[in-house]
């Protein structure tokens, strides 16, 4: 699924400090939708080791303040929601060699169908607002050689319409702009490039390449502005911006950052950063005003290891913590807000964030 990566001046350092202050209170499973947002939110949780209560599956989807859902589900490792449906899609690593990608109604724990035989593991998935599904999948060639699909599926379609070419052996699934354009993230070797694809094409108009070293994550903004979040090769990490059409750098974001793993956008165009911290450091959300290149705000309460980030249509920001040790747990933010306006708690390893 989706991405990460100038001396800070003292002030921005700051920032930098652990994460503390108390979680909020869990809530109940019916005030997160009549307080916060109403559509659904699901998490996917592989088991922790030696997990005595986890499904033999390996792991399981939760529905935020809901429902688990186990039926269909085998080693999940990955998820995304269909914007035109609010159907969920859950890729499984049956083997090997194949995966599989279940859906399900929105909120509903029983798959209503199936994507078969994707060659691969499905490790991410996203859907365009038509309901076009693209399922980027990762296999091994002959003996050794690890190579990149990413498949597109017509909605309640379980065939392929086409794959995408000049892929590198790690392709995420594309993210979007307002036109239709594709945008994916893709690794070899360093350094590492996008891939941007017209709408219904299958090799890419251009390459995105200046800047970037391994791109562990995108946002796009409507009109195709891209931000990519960047390891460089000595190991450090920024967020690179490009103006729509463009492929050189326009804005290099390298404040404020301690091990990002995971970005995000919100409909004014601020960037929120997951740090996931290092050390005695528990992380936090570092947030950049549309257009600028420092820390606006940061948040700290309730923060802890951040892996995952998603903003819903009201403007809440939801945070997927896990840390290593104790309860992992999803806070909700108030548009603009620095304190949980909610916590919830989960019982197992969680990894990514859908809505």
């Amino acid at each position: 699924m989706a991405e990460r990566f100038s001396v800070a001046s003292s002030a921005a350092l700051a920032l930098l400090v652990a994460c503390s202050g108390p979680v909020s209170p869990t809530v109940p499973a019916r005030a997160f939708a009549a307080q916060a947002r109403p559509d659904l939110a699901y998490v996917l949780e592989r088991c922790f080791r030696r997990s005595t209560t986890c499904p033999k599956a390996g792991g399981f989807v939760q529905i935020l303040g809901g429902a688990t859902i186990t039926n269909g589900i085998q080693n999940p490792v990955s998820i995304a929601v269909n914007p035109a449906t609010a159907e969920l899609y859950v890729g499984n690593n049956l083997t090997k060699a194949f995966g599989s990608v279940t859906i399900y109604a929105p909120g509903r724990v029983r798959p209503q169908s199936t994507i078969p035989h994707i060659k691969g593991d499905p490790h991410a998935i996203s859907i365009y607002r038509t309901g076009d599904a693209y399922v980027a999948s990762q296999y091994v060639f002959q003996c050794c050689q690890l190579r990149s699909r990413v498949a597109s599926y017509a909605a309640g379609s379980s065939r392929p319409v086409r794959e995408l070419r000049d892929l590198g052996a790690l392709a995420g699934a594309p993210a979007y702009d307002a036109s239709g354009r594709l945008y994916v993230q893709n690794f070899a070797v360093f350094p590492g490039w996008i891939a941007v694809y017209a709408p219904g094409e299958s090799t890419p108009s251009r390459l995105v390449r200046d800047g970037i070293g391994f791109p562990e994550g995108l946002a796009v903004m409507p009109d195709g502005t891209l931000f990519v979040l960047n390891r460089k090769f000595d190991h450090t990490s920024d967020v690179l911006t490009y103006a729509p059409g463009g492929g050189k750098v326009t804005r290099r974001i390298a404040t404020g950052f301690d091990r990002p793993l995971a970005i995000a956008l919100d409909a004014a165009g601020n960037l929120y950063v997951a740090n996931f911290g290092r050390r005695k450091h528990s992380g936090n959300v570092c947030v950049y005003l549309a257009g600028t290149s420092s820390v606006a705000r940061v948040i700290r309460t309730g923060v802890d290891r951040p892996v995952d980030l998603a903003i819903d249509r009201s403007g809440h920001l939801l945070v997927l913590n896990a840390p290593a040790h104790g309860v992992n747990t999803v806070t909700v933010y108030a548009n603009g807000g620095s304190s949980p306006l909610q916590t919830f708690a989960l019982a197992q390893s969680a990894t990514t964030l859908a809505l």
